[in-house]
């Protein structure tokens, strides 16, 4: 499995998502990962994906400070490195292992959203 992020990174990165309008979730649970649970997000095509990375690129270098430019970079970085896939049959799931979300309670996580 690959190296967990740090719950403030994990954190910060949920908040990417949710800035760019990502459908994502907090509370998937992949392949080899025993329970953990960890950030996904759902596509069709590979091309949403690619997108998705560029969404997340164009809002880093909107902020105005160059420090957190710089970790929303390097956290956009280590998810293009950690991406795993999952084919859901009638879709794909992208998941980050490496963002685990265990940290947030199950009940605090609305049961028809993921979030």
């Amino acid at each position: 499995m690959s190296k967990h992020r740090t719950t403030a990174e994990t954190d910060m990165f949920i908040e990417m998502l949710g800035a760019i309008g990502a459908d994502y979730t907090v509370d998937y649970s992949g392949r080899c990962m025993y329970g953990e649970r960890c950030v996904s997000v759902d596509f069709d095509t590979p091309a949403q994906l690619a997108i998705l990375f560029v969404d997340l690129m164009a809002y880093a270098d909107g902020s105005w400070n160059q420090t957190l430019i710089a970790q929303y970079k390097q956290l956009i970085i280590a998810a293009a490195y950690n991406l795993k896939t999952d084919s859901m049959g009638l879709g794909e799931v992208a998941y980050w292992p490496a963002f685990n979300t265990d940290h947030i309670a199950p009940e605090d996580v609305d049961a028809e959203t993921g979030r």
